[in-house]
């Protein structure tokens, strides 16, 4: 039963600090560009804000989860509903006290370079990624791991101290449980090239732009086929007005992203002002949150907090700043997983203004957001009005993003804006991460009376081993999260994307990782 538990697992349960995660996500699913105008049909070309800051599958930096997505695989992959299947695994076996994986290797994958990927290549990267586990202690599967053993060439053995529920989504992270060629893994990590299995390759970096080429060994594990375009060319423009200037003036054919295209940009394209583009949007991915700080006095209390949250009218903030591009959040995840769907969320406080609550007579607030983040500017001011009209003053600020991002891991702020990190990480990896400093709500539940009830909800849903038992305490930590009224879900984003008519795949491709550009399955 045990074993069934963790194998059905694989399909129920949905990264790195929070400061990385800001950053890239932003950063990553922000701004792309595709051109196909006067280029070879297998040649695209994507806009990037800022440079790749690594291509290592181990590493952290801006940017880099574009390098590591194309790049590198790992033994496990989520589809576009979010379901694990085989990548380099083709299958796996769970022993039946849960904590042996005895996974079966795709034999014929090669690295980049020709070189055989088999059971050494394996264990060769899990001995590296152990041997830095500090950097990636926000990963549960890193603190269960015991051993690796190769059992044959294409066989491998991975064994847990403990059963840990998480252990196929967490092998489906981006980083760091993907593959670096055994040659290039054993040289010092400054001079290593980025060699892995994935559909692309590194052909050249520079200042100006980073060129990917088709990986010659590579097939999609899945549907056999090959990728249509032949090289990725990311040009590095940090200036979103010139991404849409080259959009209008038809010299790029794609934008793709949640943050740098406009309520405004969308709708004109989707209400068909212009039959030679066409917009798509994603069902809803992660969910924005706004953070209630207990550290500031005016919200120690719950029920300050809690005032504060029901002077807010969610649905009007999200139908102002975003429209279609997202909904009205009904909980702190999207259920968009067979096991966030089986969850019981709380209700979240019911709009009601109450100028007699002593938070109205409080000095003000301050709200910080992202300055160069128009959605979060826009969220501000309209929170700031609707508190204004219950009596509880708030003053917004914008901060530099890396600025905003140290103040959240510093605990400094009153109000911020946060997010989920949508699928493979949620609800139980996210809700893991909370017990590791460095992270948004590890700050905010630290005043907490009821942290220690939380952690350990979470800590038990990890290593539960029956489907009841896992229900029961995710539903208990969500009950305390919420009554603790530190996070007010305000909208479920969907990804968007507005490209030329010739360009195709995005669509059926537009799944719910928020991490990823399926370039590999696009064709013209």
């Amino acid at each position: 039963m045990q074993a069934q538990f963790i194998t059905y697992a694989r399909v129920w349960l949905g990264f790195r600090i929070w400061l990385v995660l800001l950053l890239q996500i932003s950063v990553f699913m922000g701004v792309f560009t595709i051109k196909v105008a006067n280029a070879t049909p297998s040649t695209i070309t994507i806009a990037i804000s800022t440079p790749i800051s690594t291509f290592t599958p181990q590493s952290y930096g801006a940017n880099a989860m574009l390098a590591q997505n194309l790049i590198y695989e790992g033994l496990t992959k989520l589809d576009k509903s979010g379901n694990v299947i085989p990548s380099l695994a083709t299958s796996w076996s769970i022993s039946p006290d849960g904590k042996t994986y005895r996974f079966s290797l795709r034999k014929g994958v090669r690295f980049s370079n020709g070189e055989a990927f088999d059971a050494r290549a394996v264990s060769l990267n899990f001995t590296a990624i152990l041997q830095n586990k500090q950097a990636h202690s926000w990963v549960g599967l890193i603190h269960a791991i015991d051993s690796i053993k190769e059992l044959d060439s294409h066989t491998i053995a991975l064994t847990l101290k403990y059963p840990y529920a998480l252990t196929l989504n967490e092998l489906a992270f981006v980083r760091p449980f993907r593959f670096h060629s055994p040659s290039e893994l054993q040289k010092d990590s400054a001079k290593a090239l980025p060699i892995g299995t994935g559909a692309y390759m590194l052909d050249s970096s520079s200042p100006s732009a980073v060129i990917f080429r088709k990986n010659p060994y590579y097939t999609d594990r899945q549907s056999g086929k090959v990728p249509y375009f032949d090289t990725i060319v990311a040009r590095i423009i940090f200036d979103p007005s010139a991404k849409l200037a080259a959009l209008k003036a038809k010299q790029v054919d794609v934008l793709y992203g949640q943050d740098l295209i406009s309520l405004d940009m969308f709708n004109t394209i989707a209400q068909g002002r212009d039959t030679s583009l066409r917009a798509y949007t994603s069902a809803p991915i992660f969910t924005i949150a706004l953070a209630l700080n207990p550290r500031a006095k005016a919200l120690e209390s719950t029920s300050a907090r809690k005032a504060l949250m029901q002077a807010l009218d969610s649905s009007a903030l999200v139908s102002s700043v975003y429209g279609d591009l997202a909904s009205p959040a009904t909980s702190l995840y999207v259920k968009n997983t067979s096991l966030l769907q089986a969850l019981r969320f709380p209700a979240l406080p019911a709009h009601q203004c109450d100028p007699a609550q002593p938070i109205a007579q409080s000095a003000p607030l301050e709200l910080i957001f992202v300055s160069n983040n128009p959605s979060q500017k826009k969220l501000a001011q309209i929170i700031q009005a609707q508190a204004k009209t219950c009596g509880i003053s708030i003053a917004i600020k914008g901060i530099e993003p890396s600025a905003y991002a140290n103040r959240l891991i510093a605990n400094a702020f009153d109000l911020a804006f946060t997010q989920t990190w949508g699928a493979p990480y949620e609800p139980l990896s996210h809700l893991y991460s909370m017990q590791e400093q460095g992270h948004i709500e590890y700050g905010l539940l630290q005043r907490l009376s009821q942290k220690d009830a939380i952690y350990t909800h979470i800590n038990n849903a990890i290593r539960a081993t029956n489907e009841p038992q896992l229900h029961k305490d995710l539903n208990a930590a969500l009950d305390l999260l919420a009554q603790s009224y530190i996070l007010l879900p305000l909208a479920h984003k969907r990804n968007v994307a507005i490209a030329r008519s010739g360009i195709k795949g995005i669509e059926e491709n537009m799944g719910v990782l928020v991490a990823e550009l399926p370039i590999a399955k696009w064709y013209q």
